[in-house]
Formats: structure tokens, C-alpha cells, sequence
């Protein structure tokens, strides 16, 4: 018998990033001693505070459904740490608690989306974007930028790519997987294109809160509260907070769209799950000191890895500024060979470093750039310095 599938699952492509933390972890099982570079996870613990308060929740015994929204005081406490942070609180209705931000970027796009509609987003793009749009019924459009321009959008580039179908436009600052932060004054004009054609604005900022400069990133709702109009912020405690497991996002945006994604979700999930609603409301509402302590690790990695992939002969690592990954240029590596098999993309680069020296990172092919790969610096600096010896070893055995 002939399996038949829906076209949209058929057409969607496997995560590259799973896929070699799956190769790792057969390595690491093999007994091979794996540098993971490749991580989009923080290595930093859940903050003990909020572990301390769902334990008292779970004690009580009383883990039950809520509304498909979310918890009423968690959606308060979204909405006013927006109106600390950025001087704009939105209402408890213009706030959906989801099963992390990716869920909730896929609910937006369900939402907002039909078939044959354009989602367009820039490239390098985070590997889940054109995926989402295809199981929304959506084409993904690409808009190209460049390492010399700090990966920023230009907006006449942004107008030549939108056509009569066009329906959505991500923005993603900072960026996975450049690090790459929008200044006001860019983000500022995107906006105004897209208002100007109508489209639809969802803004992932979902490591808004992991930047190195003395200014924090321009979100969307710095713009004032109009910026809502038509568009969504999407964000969550996973990246912040150390939370990846826990799966808990949040999207900001118009009541009429977060009521629709709220009743999607309620036949998807029923809710984001309850425990961990609690854990994000303990993180969202407790001391956030431990925010500023871990960005301020997060910078001394950022500045090891930097130095010591400029140090190495083939990686141009322009600086990033926010999240926690760099993104070098390694074209100057392609067409060379290490033992039998030829260097000629990113894939084969990757490959050959986990295979050849244990080293995970993950191909720049995957977010739409081949001439670069993406490595993570979210992990001990012992072994981002163990990493970095092994690269400058394995470039040094190119032949």
C-alpha cells in the first residue's frame, strides 16, 4: 500500500539542527568526547527561584486544564513586564500564552495565512521559518542581506519582494542565526513598508533580552503603541531564562488575532501546560538579576569565540551583538580536502568537523547561507576553548 500524505507535511524539510544533535549524540554514546557548538540552548539551569515556587504548586496537587489563553496572572505579568521594559502595556486580551515561542509563531501564521499566501522573512533565516509558512499552505520569499551590511534589511529590498499575495513579514532581532540586532532607525522603516502595503508584522524576539551593547535592541513596541496594529511580538522564557524544556512562549498583538490563536490552540493542546505556566509566571515576576549575570557571562563567551575564530586562517567572524551564536564566513575552506573527502559546502564542512574532530556546528545552508555555519557559545568557556583548539587543528590537516 502507497502511504499518502498531506502535501504540506511532504513538502517540509527536517530540521538540519536536530539532525546533528542527533549525530552527536550517537558520537557521545559511541564514546566520542563531543564539543557542542551547535546548541540553541542555554547550558544555564532553571533559576532556582522558580523552581522553588512550582514545587510549592505542585505540592498543592491542583494541576488542572486552563483557559486555552493561558493563565490570567501570567498574561499580566507578559503584558506588564512589555509595559516596563518598552513603555507600552498592552491588555490582558492582547496577550496568548503558548507551548513555546515556536508554537506560537506556528499559530500565527495558521491564523494569518491561506493558501498560495507569501511569508516573507530575510536570509540568514532561522531554519523554522520557511517550514512554518509551508504548513500554514504559504510560499516562503527570501529577502536576501549581507554580512557588510550587518545582516540589516534594506527596505527597497524589502518593497521589490512583496507581491499581491504577499501576506506576512518576520523580523527576528536579535538574530539566531547572525546575532545581528535592527537599529530603531531600520526597524522603523520596515515597519512603514509594511504598512504601506498591509502586511502583516510578526516581530520574534525571543532573545531580546541577550544583547552586548549599552543599549537593549529595539523591540517592536518601542515604536509606540500603533505598532500593534497590525502586527505581532512573539517571545518566551526559554532563551532569557534558561527554560527551553519547560516550552513556554507568549505573543503580543492584536485581541482579535490572539483570540484566534487562542482557539486554534484550544483544539491543538487545550493549553500551554499548567505547571510550566507557573514556573514562566515565577520567572517573569521574580529577581531578575540573574538575567543581567548570565548576559554578562554570555558576552565573555561571545568575546573568546570571536577572537579565537578571527585567529584561525578561513573563518571571517563578523562580531554579533545579540543572542548567543557567531556566524563566520568559511567559503575560503571550500575546495579543500580533509582525508578523501572534498570540502565544497557548508554541509560538508560540518560534517567532516563532528566526524573528524568531534566538533558539532551546524551548516549555514540550513538558515539559507551556504557560505557560513553557525556555532554556539552557549557553553562553558573550557569548552569553547576546547572547541576552538579542535578547529584550528582540523584546518591545519586541510590538504
Amino acid at each position: 500500500m502507497t502511504l499518502i500524505v498531506s502535501h504540506r507535511v511532504r513538502d517540509v524539510e527536517p530540521s538540519v539542527t536536530l539532525a546533528t544533535s542527533a549525530r552527536a549524540a550517537e558520537l557521545r554514546q559511541q564514546g566520542v568526547d563531543v564539543v557542542n557548538l551547535s546548541a540553541g540552548e542555554p547550558d544555564f539551569p532553571t533559576p532556582a527561584s522558580v523552581l522553588d515556587a512550582v514545587r510549592d504548586f505542585f505540592d498543592a496537587g491542583r494541576i488542572t486544564y486552563t483557559a486555552a489563553a493561558g493563565i490570567p496572572q501570567l498574561r499580566d505579568a507578559v503584558a506588564g513586564a512589555y509595559g516596563q521594559r518598552h513603555g507600552v502595556e498592552p491588555a490582558r486580551e492582547s496577550v496568548v500564552i503558548t507551548c513555546g515561542a515556536k508554537h506560537a509563531l506556528y499559530l500565527a501564521l495558521q491564523v494569518l495565512c491561506d493558501d498560495d499566501d507569501e511569508v516573507i522573512f530575510a536570509s540568514p533565516y532561522w531554519v523554522s521559518y520557511p517550514e512554518m509558512a509551508r504548513l500554514a499552505g504559504a510560499r516562503p520569499v527570501v529577502v536576501p542581506t549581507r554580512a557588510e551590511d550587518g545582516f540589516r534589511v534594506d527596505p527597497e529590498a524589502l518593497r521589490a519582494a512583496i507581491t499581491d499575495r504577499s501576506r506576512v513579514l518576520i523580523i527576528n532581532s536579535p538574530s539566531n542565526p547572525t546575532g545581528a540586532v535592527l537599529e530603531r532607525e531600520n526597524l522603523a522603516a520596515l515597519m512603514d513598508v509594511a504598512r504601506e502595503r498591509g502586511l502583516w508584522v510578526l516581530s520574534d524576539e525571543i532573545y531580546d533580552r541577550l544583547y552586548y551593547g549599552p543599549r537593549r535592541p529595539t523591540g517592536l513596541l518601542d515604536l509606540g503603541p500603533d505598532a500593534l496594529e497590525q502586527a505581532l511580538v512573539i517571545n518566551g522564557v526559554s532563551k532569557t531564562y534558561g527554560m527551553t524544556g519547560w516550552r513556554i512562549g507568549y505573543a503580543v498583538g492584536p485581541a482579535e488575532v490572539i483570540k484566534l490563536m487562542a482557539r486554534v490552540q484550544s483544539h491543538e493542546t487545550s493549553n500551554a501546560n499548567t505547571l510550566a505556566q507557573m514556573a514562566a509566571l515565577a520567572a517573569l515576576t521574580g529577581d531578575q538579576s540573574v538575567v543581567a549575570e548570565r548576559r554578562a557571562e554570555f558576552d565573555a563567551r561571545r568575546q573568546r569565540m570571536v577572537a579565537g575564530l578571527r585567529a584561525i586562517p578561513g573563518f571571517v567572524c563578523p562580531e554579533p551583538e545579540g543572542a548567543f551564536y557567531v556566524f563566520p564566513k568559511v567559503t575560503e575552506l571550500y575546495g579543500r580536502r580533509w582525508g578523501e573527502r572534498p570540502i565544497d559546502g557548508s554541509m560538508d564542512l560540518s560534517a567532516a568537523l563532528l566526524e573528524g574532530e568531534g566538533v558539532a556546528t551546524v551548516a549555514g545552508l540550513a538558515f539559507g547561507a551556504d557560505e557560513y555555519i553557525r556555532l554556539s557559545y552557549a557553553t562553558s568557556m573550557e569548552r569553547i576553548d576546547e572547541g576552538l583548539h579542535r578547529l584550528e587543528r582540523f584546518v591545519g590537516a586541510l590538504s
